[in-house]
C-alpha cells in the first residue's frame, strides 16, 4: 500500500545502499526501475542480495524511440530482479499487469476496505456491549 522512493544516489553510494536495506523492511515488494532509454545501469550485479523482500524489476519508457526494454531488463535481471514489468506511462501498456501483480486493483482495494471497515465496526460494538 506504500511506497517509498528514495534519492537516486541511494543506489549510486554504497554508503547509502544500508538505508535502503533498512527501507525494505517497510515493504512488501522492492521494485528497481530502469528507463528502457537508459545508456547504462547503476545497478551493481547481485545488488539485491541484500534485500529482505522480493525485488522485481520495471523497464520504463519502453516505447520511446531510442527504448531498448531487452536489455535494460537483462541490467535489472544480472542485479538480482526474478521478475521484470514492461511498461508504458503514456500508453498505459503494461501498467496494468504490474497494478495487478502489486495487488493494487480497484476492485481488491474496495473488498479489503470494506473488510477492514467491518472489523473496525465490530470491535467499537465488542467496546459498547462491554460497557
Amino acid at each position: 500500500e506504500y511506497i517509498i522512493d528514495p534519492p537516486g544516489e541511494y543506489i549510486e553510494d554504497k554508503q547509502f545502499g544500508f538505508a535502503l536495506a533498512l527501507y525494505s523492511y517497510e515493504v512488501q515488494v522492492i521494485g528497481f526501475v530502469l528507463a528502457a532509454n537508459e545508456p547504462f545501469s547503476l545497478y551493481s550485479p547481485a545488488s539485491t542480495a541484500t534485500a529482505t523482500r522480493e525485488v522485481i524489476g520495471i523497464v520504463t519508457q519502453i516505447n520511446a524511440q531510442d527504448a531498448n526494454p531487452e536489455l535494460a531488463a537483462e541490467w535489472l535481471r544480472i542485479a538480482g530482479c526474478e521478475k521484470v514489468f514492461f511498461v508504458d506511462s503514456v500508453t498505459r501498456e503494461g501498467l496494468d499487469k504490474l497494478i495487478s501483480y502489486l495487488g493494487w486493483d480497484e476492485d481488491e482495494k474496495s473488498a479489503k476496505n470494506e473488510k477492514t471497515e467491518k472489523a473496525k465496526k465490530s470491535k467499537k460494538t465488542a467496546k459498547a456491549e462491554k460497557k
